[in-house]
């Protein structure tokens, strides 16, 4: 299902940039040895990421009332990503060893080498984190335990049966709970190092089932943590009406905006959401709306590289990791665009996807 990249375009050499060896480069006897991609690493104007989400899949086997799965808001091609695509991945963000979120918009346990991609990434040193919907954990008897990954995070949407049924349609609530006891009693009869933690999504409607919920999870053997969330409305595209919605605006962030209004007029210019001009930005350099662009990045199921695992359709894609090495893709004209942009009330809100996200 993976899309063919033109044999001419994936063999070119990218001249004139330090950050863009050829394609060639990555999977013949001329792949780059670390100490070169630490050499590389030096160079980029920006440090590395701490968070990379790599997308097995954005297919999912559930559609919750509340998710853009649901509705028809997530308009890219389903796809699996292929293991040799993966491995690239790997060998491209191994050198400055961020922590690996191994899910973005699908159900990662549908992709067939999801146990040998998390083998994979802990044999290079790399932390593993992963979030499942829990339908499918019980794999040939819990085998993510034994893949060496670090966290679980157990996404059950709802705190109760009636919840459940609410969110998701289904009538399996005390099966899936089941499950998560099982995976924790396997946890610690395998004497697994994963941290395994459960989470639920805090409606107007089941508020008041909330304490319970965290009891009857948090007193399970081997769960270390219950987490309870606030409703996103996924930059708008989900009708989430009558229900209780995260604002979308960071802690502050309307004081920040409003106390610097000026200070980010006067810096920072826009002549529109996708052409700034920054003026005499020296001094806002360490400012922005959105930390994504400097401490994260997602990386679809097609290669395709993203600021953040929110841009579940891709809207804002920065460069294909089969077609251009990660550090010369978070070093390049699109991610730098966006950063500028960021400092900008007025660019922000002006963008499709990161004004609503921002809340303005």
């Amino acid at each position: 299902m993976h899309r063919n990249i033109d044999s001419r375009r994936a063999g070119r050499l990218h001249s004139g940039n330090p950050f863009a060896p050829s394609i060639a480069d990555h999977r013949g006897a001329g792949r780059k040895s670390l100490l070169t991609q630490a050499k590389t690493l030096q160079k980029s104007q920006f440090p590395p990421p701490k968070t990379v989400w790599i997308e097995p899949t954005n297919a999912c086997n559930l559609k919750c009332s509340w998710c853009f799965q649901a509705n028809g808001a997530m308009t890219r091609p389903l796809g699996m990503m292929t293991f040799e695509t993966f491995k690239r991945v790997i060998s491209e963000i191994e050198p400055f060893k961020p922590q690996i979120n191994m899910h973005l918009a699908g159900e990662s346990f549908l992709h067939k080498e999801l146990i040998q991609m998390v083998e994979h990434a802990k044999k290079h040193g790399l932390t593993v984190a992963m979030t499942t919907n829990g339908t499918l954990l019980r794999k040939n008897d819990f085998a993510i335990l034994d893949s060496g990954i670090d966290f679980i995070n157990v996404s059950l949407a709802g705190v109760n049966s009636e919840d459940y049924l609410r969110v998701r349609g289904m009538k399996n609530f005390d099966e899936v709970k089941k499950t998560v006891e099982d995976l924790g009693a396997a946890k610690v009869g395998r004497r697994s190092s994963a941290e395994i933690q459960v989470n639920a999504t805090e409606t107007e409607q089941n508020r008041g089932g909330v304490a319970e919920f965290k009891n009857k999870f948090g007193s399970m053997s081997g769960i270390q943590g219950v987490l309870v969330r606030s409703l996103m409305d996924w930059q708008g595209t989900v009708d989430v009406s009558g229900m209780k919605v995260k604002s979308g605006v960071v802690p502050g962030l309307k004081r920040f905006v409003k106390s610097h209004r000026r200070l980010l007029k006067t810096y920072v210019v826009a002549k529109s959401a996708r052409n700034l001009v920054a003026t005499r930005g020296a001094k806002l350099r360490n400012r922005t709306l959105c930390d994504a662009p400097y401490a994260s990045a997602g990386i679809l199921w097609d290669g395709t590289v993203v600021p953040c695992c929110l841009d579940y359709n891709g809207t804002i894609p920065l460069g294909n990791i089969n077609e251009k090495s990660f550090m010369e893709i978070w070093n390049d004209e699109p991610i730098n665009n966006l950063r500028k942009m960021l400092k900008s009330v007025e660019a922000t809100r002006a963008h499709p996807t990161c004004g609503p996200c921002r809340g303005l």
